[in-house]
């Protein structure tokens, strides 16, 4: 899991940081002025996965962007 290093979402207690999570999964894609993370479509894939289950235990719609990504 050391892909998801490069996707910070957890406070350091453990728990989801749901305020950075946009940003999480914006950095999936890169924005105006910050290129994407530099991950292998494996890791891409993987880390994409870990995020949608965070979403789904939370009973938390699956955002779009987040979705076309698995």
């Amino acid at each position: 899991m050391s892909e998801l290093k490069k996707f910070p979402h957890h406070t350091r207690k453990g728990a989801v940081d749901w305020a950075r999570m946009p940003s999480v999964i914006a950095s999936f894609r890169g924005s105006y002025d910050r290129p994407p993370v530099q991950a292998s479509p494996e890791e891409r894939l993987e880390a994409a996965r870990h995020l949608a289950k965070h979403y789904k235990t939370a009973s938390k719609p699956l955002p779009v962007r987040l979705a076309a990504l698995i």
